[in-house]
């Protein structure tokens, strides 16, 4: 005789949690800048740089990703974001250079006066009388 047991048990299947990100700005920062990412879609959140809230704010000094662990009813999800760091604009400083332009102003006014004190005599200009 064979003893027959039915045992029947009932199972939820949870589904992942969906993470999105909220980026306050574009995901490109300029160097020395900072940027708030928030995570939403999740209970709980860990973050790959230790922090367990939902949103951090970051200042990279070079192209980073992030990455955030999402965690509703014991299921898990994870989601990534780049934030790229461009350098900041160089301003070069323009150098005057005054001195040969002083120079030629100078060379001209001894040449003119030079020729003037070659035309006139030397008592001052003459008048017909």
């Amino acid at each position: 005789m064979r003893l027959q047991t039915n045992i029947s048990r009932e199972c939820s299947v949870l589904p992942s949690p969906i993470i999105d990100f909220d980026v306050a700005n574009n995901t490109a920062i300029c160097n020395g800048s900072s940027i708030t990412i928030n995570a939403s879609g999740a209970n709980s959140y860990s973050w790959n740089t230790g922090a367990s809230t939902s949103g951090i704010t970051v200042s990279p000094s070079t192209t980073t990703t992030y990455t955030v662990t999402g965690t509703v009813s014991g299921c898990t999800a994870n989601k990534s974001i780049t934030i790229v760091v461009k350098p900041n604009p160089a301003i070069r400083e323009l150098q005057l250079q005054r001195q040969p332009i002083v120079m030629e102003v100078m060379e001209l006014f001894l040449d003119l006066m030079l020729r003037l004190f070659l035309v006139l005599p030397i008592n001052g200009p003459m008048h017909p009388m």
